[in-house]
C-alpha cells in the first residue's frame, strides 16, 4: 500500500497535473496530502484513477497526523537569533552596514 504522497512520487507525476486530473486546485490537493482537509470518497476515487491505481492500493489514512501540530518552542535563554552569513546589517541597528554599495538611483542623484 502506498501513502498518497508516495503514489505521486512513484508515478513521477507533478502535483499540479494530478490536481487537474482530479478537477481540484493544486492548493486543495496539497491540503489533502497534508491532512488539512479530509479525503472524501470522491477525492479518493479521482486521486487513484488519476494515478492509475485502485483506491484500495492507496492508504489514505496514512497521511493523517497522529498528533496535533504544536508551535515550535522558543529558543533557549541567552541564545541569539540566527543570522544569515550574507546579512550585512549592523546587529545593533536596522541600518545597512556602510560596506553596502549605494543603489543606482542614489549614485545618479549625486552627480
Amino acid at each position: 500500500m502506498f501513502k498518497p504522497g508516495q503514489a505521486i512520487f512513484t508515478t513521477g507525476r507533478r502535483k499540479d497535473w494530478v490536481a487537474r486530473q482530479m478537477s481540484i486546485s493544486p492548493s486543495y490537493l496539497s491540503r489533502l496530502l497534508s491532512a488539512e482537509r479530509p479525503w472524501t470518497e470522491r477525492t479518493r476515487r479521482s486521486f487513484a484513477q488519476a494515478l492509475g491505481f485502485s483506491s484500495e492500493a492507496i492508504d489514505f489514512a496514512a497521511d493523517a497526523p497522529e498528533t496535533p501540530a504544536t508551535p515550535p518552542s522558543p529558543p533557549p535563554a541567552g541564545h541569539e537569533s540566527t543570522r544569515w552569513p550574507s546579512d550585512t546589517r549592523d546587529p545593533s541597528s536596522d541600518a545597512l552596514a556602510p560596506s553596502q554599495p549605494p543603489d543606482l538611483l542614489t549614485s545618479l542623484r549625486n552627480r
